[in-house]
């Protein structure tokens, strides 16, 4: 079973993909110990929704009202690069080789229903 977590931290937004097993794991009194001696260090030992869809084609729903469809080429922690990007407003439609997008801005990122080509036609 798996899920998504949406925190917001210092102002920022945090994404995170959270896996549970299915079956439940035995603690142990050592496992315990172990855990509460060495807790983990926030942010570096977390894997974030952006790690596991990093190399895909996204939209990325902005808070200006604005679409950008691209592929996640990297990301820091206050801005993402997207590659082949499409910026989508009401008005018109922008193709850029890449784009960097604040972090600040996004509202949600979900993968396209259908391509940008497609979308256009219908």
């Amino acid at each position: 079973m798996s899920g998504i977590v949406v925190e917001k931290k210092d102002g920022k937004t945090v994404i995170t993909v959270v896996q549970k097993d299915e079956k439940p794991q035995e603690k142990t009194m050592e496992s315990d110990r172990t855990e509460a001696a060495n807790p983990p260090e926030d942010g570096r030992s977390r894997r974030t929704f952006l790690h596991d869809v990093l190399g895909r084609r996204l939209i990325f729903h902005l808070t200006t009202g604005e679409e950008v469809e691209g592929i996640l080429d990297g990301f820091d922690k206050e801005s993402l690069r997207v590659e082949d990007a499409y910026l989508m407003s009401a008005e018109n439609e922008i193709r850029c080789d890449w784009m960097i997008l604040e972090r600040r801005q996004l509202v949600s990122v979900y993968p396209p229903a259908r391509t940008r080509s497609r979308r256009r036609d219908a």
